[in-house]
């Protein structure tokens, strides 16, 4: 759908782009990190996902949806998935393991106990990943000082990554 979009505005508006960035933070970093990973021919230039609640980890040792196994993507696809620039922005202070709003299943719990632990965990895999596949990694992380759970703080970090 984002594709399609993309095109729209690009033609509504004489846009001359053939990429674009995209930013989600919580919940909204889920849907951006499985976009990077998942969407073929995705015409990103650069994807920020900030303080997920938890991750597909870029494995196949751990059943989707906390992973890649069982999923549709295959290793070829998982291969060029590493190489879509995402940076990963993690507050230093989204520590909390007992935020209402951080999923405490099983399966997100191993991931980590709170935001940023997840998130390095997600990342570190990402590298034992790209390791094992020979592949370069353009996944990026960034923690940010003195920040917690807080869009506010955490979006203009991502602007300036994506626009400057």
């Amino acid at each position: 759908m984002l594709d399609r979009v993309f095109a729209f505005v690009r033609k509504a508006t004489g846009a001359q782009r053939d990429s674009y960035s995209l930013y989600g933070h919580s919940a909204g970093a889920q849907f951006v990190h499985r976009l990077a990973q998942f969407k073929t021919g995705a015409r990103i230039e650069l994807a920020v996902a900030a303080n997920a609640g938890s991750y597909t980890m870029p494995t196949f040792d751990v059943k989707f949806p906390f992973g890649l196994g069982d999923s549709a993507l295959s290793e070829p696809r998982l291969r060029s998935a590493l190489s879509v620039p995402l940076l990963v922005l993690l507050g230093e202070r989204d520590i909390d393991p007992n935020d209402k709003h951080l999923p405490k299943n099983p399966e997100a719990e191993a991931q980590g106990p709170h935001r940023l632990e997840r998130g390095r965990n997600f990342f570190r895999t990402a590298e034992a990943e790209a390791r094992r596949l020979n592949v370069p990694l353009k996944w990026k992380l960034t923690t940010v000082p003195e920040v917690g759970h807080d869009n506010s703080k955490l979006a203009p970090i991502a602007a300036r990554a994506m626009f400057e």
